[in-house]
């Protein structure tokens, strides 16, 4: 009985004494932790490519014209950005500016609609009203003075080169043959509409010069009355007459009879009709433009104080709006014509050609400059398409080339980046141009090049191992030992790096003990 009582003692001894032990083992596990700490954080992208040469960029103007100047000569070095040529562009530029005028007209007169009107801005807005019906006026005016003024010129040439052209007839074609009577016809039409008389084919160079009806007295009024109607008539009228006379001194045929100077001054008087034809449709249509013009600048004015009398609408101010939209648009379309008057440098480099002279008519898409880039070799690389969205064009790189092993480094830049894909076994690239950023005598055409191009970089930031982070749901979560007590803390993540450390934006602190295993 003694026994049995000591086995169990023992026993139990025993047992207690194993879950004692199984105990303390759960009480002090074993952690792997790393203390997070301020470091800079680097990502990179890694790629292989092949040094070449570098080639040649190839430029033109994108539209035709005349090369205003030259700024560059061959050997020339250049700067990217940097203006090589230009073609005369003084209209566009002209256009432009007065699309910005007219743009910040437009903000200037939303700002106000915004505002809402006072009583000294419609004051203003009549003022401007009267002054546009004053400003059309005095330009409607100016447009009909200079057209009568046209008008009679026309007329008195006219008339002379109808003398001119009766001299000839009665000279040389005063038989009954075709010519002469084409010419007496001719004559007639032209007599009739500028002189107002029937039955003029054969009248004589003086009875012709006693004439003054038709078109030529109706200009004498309108010079006399300067009535806009009867401006309007003469125009019409002198047009008319116009093209009856150069019917007729078109239907004279040179004959090998004629002296040189009659022959000089029949081509001389053809060219003097076409030209004053020319002048009174042009004076005709400024007249009609200017009235259009008056129309629109007075029905702008009136409606601007309309408007300022009667306050502005959301749907008034939402159209305003829209105004300025079209305004910032033609801007920009301007601002785009400009620019392909100009050749810019795409690139920093030397220039290798340049056919461009100033005063010459170049075509558009006609290679005129030629630059290759300042370094004389340059690397090509697939980057893959998981690693393109990390870098960009001015993205810097250090390189190792196979040749010289990774001890010797050289500096690059991304200078180009395909928008087209390459697809190389199965996988998509994008072909990546690296430039170095100086020249050595070590670099080799065909080398191959192994790049680590850095994407991004943050200096003094708290990070720890990636492999620390764990993802629950939409959140980051991290493990802290503190005290021996493990705590579930949640963080915000920041950049990444190529180390496999990554930034804690907010969480947890410098020195904290993150557990990670």
């Amino acid at each position: 009985m003694k026994k049995t009582i000591f086995y169990v003692l023992a026993s139990a001894l025993i047992v207690s004494a194993g879950g004692f032990t199984a105990y303390k083992k759960l009480e002090k596990p074993a952690y792997n932790y790393t203390e997070a700490k301020k470091t800079t954080i680097v990502r990179e992208v890694s790629a292989t490519g092949k040094v070449k040469a570098a080639q040649s960029v190839n430029l033109s103007f994108e539209k035709s014209g005349k090369v205003a100047g030259v700024y560059i000569k061959v050997g020339s070095k250049v700067s990217l950005g940097q203006y090589l040529a230009r073609l005369e562009n003084g209209e566009t530029n002209a256009q432009l500016l007065q699309a910005q005028a007219n743009l910040a007209a437009e903000k200037a007169k939303l700002d106000e609609m915004k505002k809402g009107t006072r009583a000294e801005e419609i004051t203003i807005a009549e003022t401007d009203l009267e002054n546009a019906k004053t400003k059309a006026a005095a330009d409607l005016k100016e447009d009909y003075g200079a057209a009568v003024n046209a008008a009679n010129s026309a007329v008195i040439k006219a008339k002379n080169i109808l003398l001119a052209l009766t001299d000839l007839q009665f000279k040389y074609f005063t038989g009954n043959n075709q010519d002469s009577v084409n010419i007496s016809e001719a004559k007639k039409a032209a007599v009739k509409s500028l002189l107002g008389v029937d039955n003029g084919g054969t009248l004589s160079a003086e009875e012709l010069s006693k004439l003054e009806g038709g078109a030529y007295v109706t200009v004498q009024k309108a010079v006399a009355d300067l009535i806009d109607s009867d401006i309007d008539r003469a125009l019409s009228e002198t047009a008319d007459a116009l093209e009856d006379a150069q019917a007729a001194i078109n239907s004279i045929k040179v004959l090998n009879s004629f002296t040189s100077t009659e022959k000089t001054n029949l081509a001389a008087d053809k060219i003097t009709i076409a030209g004053e034809i020319i002048t009174i449709s042009a004076k005709e249509q400024a007249i009609a433009v200017q009235k259009i013009t008056n129309t629109n600048n007075i029905a702008a004015a009136q409606s601007a104080l309309d408007l300022k009398k009667s306050g502005f609408s959301t749907e008034q101010i939402a159209a305003e709006e829209a105004r300025v939209r079209s305004a910032e648009a033609n801007v920009k379309n301007y601002q785009a014509l400009l620019a392909k008057t100009i050749i810019t440098a795409p690139i920093s480099g030397i220039v290798a050609k340049q056919d461009a002279k100033a005063g010459e008519i170049v075509s558009a898409n006609t290679t005129l400059v030629s630059l290759i880039s300042t370094n004389k070799y340059e690397i090509e690389a697939n980057v893959p398409e998981a690693d393109i969205a990390k870098i960009k064009v001015g993205n810097t790189a250090d390189v190792t080339l196979d040749a010289y092993g990774n001890d010797v480094r050289f500096n690059v830049k991304i200078t180009a980046i395909d928008p087209a894909e390459t697809v190389i076994e199965g996988v998509s690239t994008y072909k990546t141009t690296f430039q170095f950023t100086a020249e050595d005598g070590r670099i080799k055409s065909g080398m191959t090049a192994n790049l680590d191009i850095l994407t991004d970089k943050k200096e003094n930031v708290i990070a720890i191992p990636s492999r620390a982070v764990i993802t629950k749901g939409a959140d980051k979560i991290v493990t802290v030992l503190g005290n021996n007590i493990l705590k579930e803390v949640k963080v915000t993540l920041g950049l990444r790096g190529s180390d496999g450390n990554v930034e804690i934006v907010s969480g947890i602190s410098e020195g904290d003990k993150v557990v990670t295993k």
